[in-house]
């Protein structure tokens, strides 16, 4: 349970922070296939996810200083609410189980 005055991250927040780092980890994928795969993606998809993830990190970047300044007495330990934790969860899980049936897709053809 949290403390009545621990400081927590907005839900909003953390979503954001948790899309931006799946977006680069998707862009990485998609180089990786560029790279050494036969069935290439094309520099379309790879642009526009990297300026869409390059935005993404821009915009947290300037919103993640208020968070940080809010949170910086905490040194790192940041506690999740019970519903941001389910909803990291799944959010998490779906994401895992995606990228499992595109990669099962792609092996396939």
């Amino acid at each position: 349970m949290l403390a009545p005055n621990h400081p927590q991250v907005s839900t909003r927040s953390l979503f954001g922070y948790m899309v931006t780092v799946m977006s680069w980890a998707f862009e990485l994928g998609l180089v990786a296939l560029q790279i050494f795969s036969n069935k290439k993606p094309g520099f379309a998809a790879l642009t526009v996810l990297l300026i869409l993830s390059g935005g993404m990190t821009v915009f947290l970047m300037v919103r993640g200083k208020r968070d940080f300044a809010r949170l910086r007495l905490t040194k790192g330990r940041i506690e999740l609410s019970g519903i941001q934790a389910i909803l990291v969860t799944i959010v998490m899980v779906l994401f895992g189980g995606t990228l499992g049936l595109i990669a099962m897709s792609i092996v396939n053809q």
